[in-house]
Formats: C-alpha cells, sequence, structure tokens
C-alpha cells in the first residue's frame, strides 16, 4: 500500500464514522470504533470543564447513548483537515438537532450548529478515539439565534503563536510546572501515556493534578528536540502534530535516543492561556 492509499484509508474510516453519526443509529456508530478505543471528552456545560475518558468499547457506547438523549447530530462541514498515516483532524461545523421536551430545550426541536475541531487516531479496526473541541457549549450554541464567527487577520494571532512556541519550549524542559504555567486555572490534560503506552491515556484535571501526571510522564522520557510537522493556528484553539527526539528509559534503567509524534488540540482562552492539552501519540520508537 503506498503512502497515499494509507491516508485515504485513514480519511475513510473517517467519513465512515461520521456517515453512521448522522445516522444517529448507535450500534452503526459503534461499528466504525476500533476494539481498543482512546476516547477523551472536554465539556463545559456546566460552566467548568469536564471530563469524560471511554476506554472499553461499554463506556463508548454510554458516550453516544448518553449525548443523544438531548442532541442527534445532523451533518458536518469539513473546513479544515489534516491526514496522517496514524491520525486525522478536522475542523468542522456540525448541525445538531436539539430534541424538545427535555430540561434543557423546552421549545420544539431546532438545528443549531457548532464549531468544533476534532482528532481522530486511527486503528486497524476503524477510529481508535474522538478527542473534540467545541468551541462553545452545547447550551450556549443551542440558545443563539445566530451564530457570527470572524477569524481575526493573521498578525492578531501572533501571541497565539509566541504562546504556542512557548509552551513546547516548556515541553522541552520536561518540567511539568513550566507547561502548567501556560495554562488557565480550570484545564484539563488528555494524552497518551509514554510510560505505558497501551495502557490509559494520561489525564488531569486543574494544574496540580495535570503537573503531577506530567511530571511522572518526564520521568521516563526527556524530551530534547522537535519539529512541527503541521500546524493550525486559530483565535480559539491551536493544532499541531509535532515529531519528538528525547531520550527514553529502558526496563534495565538505561537511557537511549527514542522519537514518537504527536497529534494536540490546545484551546485558547480569551486570556491567552491554553484551556487544556487534548491529543494523542505514536509510540516511542529507538533511534
Amino acid at each position: 500500500m503506498t503512502i497515499a492509499h494509507n491516508y485515504e484509508a485513514n480519511l475513510a474510516k473517517v467519513m465512515a464514522h461520521l456517515r453512521a453519526e448522522f445516522s444517529n443509529d448507535i450500534d452503526q456508530i459503534m461499528g466504525t470504533v476500533a476494539p481498543d478505543p482512546r476516547f477523551f471528552i472536554v465539556t463545559r456545560e456546566h460552566g467548568e470543564l469536564e471530563l469524560e475518558v471511554a476506554e472499553t468499547p461499554a463506556a463508548v457506547r454510554d458516550h453516544y447513548v448518553n449525548l443523544r438523549t438531548s442532541l442527534d447530530v445532523v451533518r458536518s462541514r469539513q473546513i479544515r483537515r489534516i491526514v496522517s498515516d496514524w491520525f486525522v483532524f478536522q475542523q468542522s461545523v456540525a448541525t445538531m438537532r436539539a430534541r424538545a421536551g427535555l430540561d434543557d430545550h423546552s421549545v420544539e426541536p431546532h438545528d443549531f450548529a457548532v464549531d468544533t475541531a476534532v482528532l481522530f487516531p486511527i486503528a486497524a479496526g476503524g477510529i481508535l478515539g474522538e478527542i473534540p473541541w467545541n468551541r462553545t457549549s452545547f447550551a450556549e450554541a443551542a440558545m443563539a439565534t445566530r451564530s457570527v464567527h470572524h477569524e481575526p487577520p493573521t498578525e492578531e494571532l501572533m501571541e497565539t503563536v509566541d504562546l504556542h512556541e512557548a509552551f513546547l519550549g516548556a515541553w522541552c524542559t520536561g518540567d511539568g510546572q513550566k507547561v502548567v504555567d501556560l495554562l488557565e486555572e480550570d484545564c484539563a490534560l488528555g494524552i497518551r501515556s509514554c510510560t505505558d503506552a497501551d495502557g490509559p491515556m494520561c489525564v488531569g484535571a486543574g494544574k496540580e493534578a495535570i503537573r503531577i501526571a506530567l511530571e511522572e510522564q518526564f520521568l521516563s522520557w526527556k524530551p530534547v528536540s522537535f519539529t512541527i510537522l503541521n500546524l493550525v493556528v486559530t483565535d480559539w484553539y491551536v493544532f499541531a502534530n509535532v515529531r519528538w527526539i528525547g531520550d527514553a528509559l529502558s526496563d534495565s534503567g538505561a537511557w537511549s535516543p527514542h522519537e514518537m509524534s504527536t497529534a494536540t488540540i490546545l484551546p485558547v482562552s480569551g486570556a491567552q492561556r491554553f484551556q487544556a492539552i487534548l491529543g494523542y501519540g505514536t509510540s516511542l520508537v529507538p533511534l
């Protein structure tokens, strides 16, 4: 299989998942999810960040069932897309349909748009995960009579570019405190663990929990340098696909050079801080 065919196959898995989402049939949706899922969803429907981790098929099914108690997915139009050999990233405008008669939606069913950035790690059996960030909460979007969002001129994004470069520099220090200094007080972490690549995701809520989680990662993985392979900068998120080179600790206690790649969504707050670190990565590979 050529590289282009591999990319196309990964995109086909995402598009099959989206078509299943539009059907709002849970069985169809689950048929597009890999058997060993890694889902991490951050919402703020009640004014603060709430974390949902789903790492079994049953938990993923519960996520989709719970979402559809109040909402259906009608369609999605892609605005930006990056396809790789192990992930697909998309920014889209999703049209949701609020169901009538529920606490949050006392009016008749109506459609509303939600701006979404979502990362899909890919596995052999389908999408490995769905890691989204919505520009506004579902509740805010549902109540808005009209959604108007004009992206600023590119020169107004330079502060966000500087923030991202500071973030990568902090990550290279292997100091969890320097990373969390760039985050909002109400913040979240959901990434692939370097200490147990096949185990649960590395997650945390709040600065102290994130600092502790990152310090644990840096005990066995010390990133040294990086190359940004793909980058999207907006006024509400940064997406970066980065190749890292560093040193990993072996079971024997010896350090040796390794590489890995990450794909990360970094939501941007109005105070020019990151609200979350949402992403996934490849396994560490010896150099």
